[in-house]
């Protein structure tokens, strides 16, 4: 595989590696691999080694994993600001609120709190047009 072809890496992509606390070490395996191999061309001369690659990808994983790791609100925030009961609908808002994290979408605790008073407000929308019907 040419990882070179993995830098660009959706946020989709982003978010599940962010997920994951040990895909730094996978990282770190590879460029072991990369650099205990010796590739050549076709005339058999060794190619020089670029390992800025690995660097870079782990340095994408490390702010992810933080962004993801990082809790800007807690679950009874959630609860409060949006009116609803402990349960899995928590964990759902928590889980679309990391993702909006590793995107860069929510830094703080600020931008956390107005996301989740976004959201109450769209569903005190939906509730009044389902009843306007």
């Amino acid at each position: 595989m040419d990882i070179s072809r993995s830098m660009h890496v959706s946020i989709k992509l982003l978010v599940k590696w962010a997920q994951n606390e040990d895909f730094g070490d996978l990282i770190r395996l590879r460029l072991a691999d990369s650099k205990a191999s010796v590739r050549t061309d076709e005339k058999g001369r060794v190619l020089k080694k670029d390992f800025s690659v690995y660097n870079r990808m782990f340095n994408k994983w490390k702010k992810a994993r933080q962004a993801w790791e990082k809790d800007l609100v807690s679950g009874d925030t959630i609860q409060k600001i949006l009116k609803i009961k402990s349960g899995p609908h928590v964990g759902n808002v928590i889980r679309e609120m990391k993702v909006k994290q590793v995107q860069g979408v929510l830094k703080n605790k600020r931008d956390a709190e107005k996301y989740l008073r976004k959201l109450a407000m769209k569903s005190v929308d939906k509730v009044r047009k389902s009843l306007d019907k």
